[in-house]
């Protein structure tokens, strides 16, 4: 989307670039010498023992994407990142949070932000109980009927000998899983800042808000009391 990679903190050092790393290039290093440590192209590294000060560099936004607790409370106020997007499971503890969000971060909380592979594990067990692959009962009827749009366009003398056979294919099941994770990412977006607007509240507060109500309503629908 635009955006370049500053700095990267793995848990025996890190490294930086205020111009942007070559990510390739620094993946190839990694692999090759175990290590971030001596990449050609960083403009300042930090070995094992100080490796996660490396957060505390200026960026729009910091991804913590492994540890728990990797932003707490001795170092929350270090960080200058306006974006927080967590990766891991619970990067930021309790009070790290209430420091930032007093500073005016944005932290949009691991519940959201890494729930892509957890939504996409639900859409395989929903296949796994039907037996039946995703797109089997409807590929075929798409295929007819951009086969079917193709021919009224040439009927009306427009040129379609440009299209290929991508055009006349349904979608297949990566196709139609990738489109429910999307629709299912940007729901919840929706949902949870409807509802810290609503609130005003934090992101991760609206989405324990919104998580309740969804186990709430499923417990009445299902027949059990509350």
């Amino acid at each position: 989307f635009g955006a370049k990679v500053v700095g990267v903190v793995e848990y025996n050092g890190s490294v930086y670039n205020s111009n942007g790393l070559d990510i390739e290039a620094l993946k190839e290093h990694q692999t090759k010498n175990k290590t971030l440590l001596g990449f050609a192209g960083a403009e300042q590294e930090l070995g094992q023992d100080r490796a996660a000060e490396m957060m505390e560099q200026e960026c729009d936004v910091l991804v913590p994407a492994a540890l728990e607790k990797a932003i707490h409370m001795h170092n929350a106020n270090k960080i200058k990142a306006k974006i927080i997007a967590e990766g891991a499971n619970g990067p930021t503890t309790p009070k790290a949070e209430e420091i930032l969000l007093a500073k005016g971060s944005v932290v949009l909380p691991d519940m959201l932000m890494n729930a892509g592979g957890v939504s996409v594990s639900y859409f395989e067990w929903l296949k796994n109980l039907s037996h039946v692959s995703f797109g089997r009962l409807t590929r075929r009827w798409e295929e007819r009927g951009k086969q079917g749009f193709i021919d009224i366009l040439k009927g009306h003398g427009i040129d379609t000998a440009g299209t290929g056979p991508e055009v006349f294919s349904g979608a297949s099941e990566r196709d139609i899983v990738y489109s429910g994770l999307e629709d299912t990412m940007c729901k919840g977006v929706d949902e949870i800042i409807a509802t810290a607007i609503r609130l005003g509240v934090s992101y991760r507060v609206a989405g324990f808000v919104n998580a309740l109500q969804k186990m709430e309503g499923t417990y009445h629908d299902a027949g059990f009391t509350i």
